[in-house]
């Protein structure tokens, strides 16, 4: 149950980064998002990037945007992708139990 709040609390938890970076940065159009390739970053436009703080990592250039990830990003991805994995093998064990146990009746 533990994993699964973990897994499934993300949105909550990534909007509460977005809201406090908007708000301590003062750039009101930063997104906080995912994909395959880069994991969680925060997307800037053009226009606000001179008001990024130096700890935040450049990783992609985009024609109208940047984006950028953090330590704290890093981190809770790791959380995140963990999490998944084990719930995948706890569930992959119980199945296994599961059966195991049917097939002696």
């Amino acid at each position: 149950d533990e994993l699964r709040q973990i897994s499934y609390s993300g949105k909550d938890y990534l909007l509460k980064i977005q809201q406090r970076e908007s708000e301590e940065t003062g750039i009101p159009s930063l997104k906080v998002a995912y994909n395959n390739v880069f994991g969680y970053y925060i997307e800037v436009r053009n226009v606000h990037k001179d008001k990024v703080p130096p700890e935040w990592i450049r990783k992609q250039t985009l024609v109208n945007a940047e984006r950028y990830i953090t330590q704290e990003l890093k981190e809770y991805e790791e959380k995140i992708l963990g999490a998944e994995d084990k719930i995948l093998v706890l569930e992959t064990q119980l199945y296994t139990d599961l059966v195991q146990a049917l097939m002696e009746f």
